[in-house]
């Protein structure tokens, strides 16, 4: 085969697919017909349509999916987004939304704070969540990943608690990340510097604090700071026995 004819069929080639890219950049065969949004339970479906900027109309291929995904999960309620292509017509867009985990209070307001301590939305009232505070009080904007370790030490602690963390009335940490646990019922649980052991002390809270029920105990404070467990009855209390001693 000669040169020439090399040339010829290369040429040929190129433009061939230049033909058909500007064909399938054009049809309407491949023109978006709708956007499925899946996995919203809060975020109403339009919203995140809406943040994505894919209009019904372009080309699918013309569709940047990574960016539209990008998008939709700065959405404050948003975790992470994926963006897909289903040929010939359709974008699907999947969600994962943040659980809200506690609040904390902002002004005279709470924000909802999700397990890694994003901000997710305000609300006059904490809705069941357990209420946590930090010391110093932490600026912070819906959307935005509050600055603070202790902050977020106070979240997982609060998560620790699993189904029962309906009976924390509060979890405070200082500027040192020393937590203390208020509890609904009025029990005080000083638990130190948050660490690797953070589950494994509100194990032993949570088992000390059924032990003072069982025996009919009125504690005043709980104090696990040291190896020894230290359970504060109320004055005037005939003390139980609970686990790590009573004093």
């Amino acid at each position: 085969m000669s040169k020439g004819v090399k040339v010829v069929l290369i040429t040929t080639w190129v433009l061939a697919m230049a033909g058909a890219g500007y064909a399938l950049l054009n049809s309407p065969f491949f023109s978006v017909k709708s956007v499925q949004v899946l996995g919203c339970a809060r975020v109403h479906p339009d919203e995140v349509v809406a943040a994505s900027g894919i209009s019904e109309g372009s080309n699918i291929f013309s569709v940047a999916l990574g960016e539209a995904a990008e998008r939709v999960a700065a959405i404050p309620w948003v975790q992470s987004a994926t963006c897909m292509r289903r040929f010939p017509s359709t974008i699907e867009i999947s969600v994962v939304e943040r659980k809200p985990a506690a609040v904390t209070p902002h002004h005279n307001s709470f924000v909802v704070l999700d397990s890694e301590g994003w901000a997710i939305e305000i609300r006059n009232a904490p809705g069941g969540l357990p209420l946590v505070t930090v010391e110093p009080l932490q600026d912070m904007r819906v959307g935005e990943q509050v600055d603070s370790q202790a902050l977020r030490w106070a979240i997982s602690c609060a998560l620790a608690f699993g189904p029962r963390s309906n009976e924390v009335a509060e979890v405070h940490a200082d500027e040192r990340s020393h937590l203390t646990v208020y509890m609904a019922g009025g029990l005080r649980a000083m638990l130190g510097q948050a660490d690797s052991t953070l589950e494994k002390k509100v194990g032993l809270l949570v088992g000390i604090i059924n032990d003072i029920r069982r025996n009919g105990v009125e504690a005043e404070y709980v104090d696990l700071r040291y190896e020894k467990p230290v359970v504060k009855t109320r004055p005037g209390v005939q003390p139980g026995k609970a686990s790590g001693g009573v004093s």
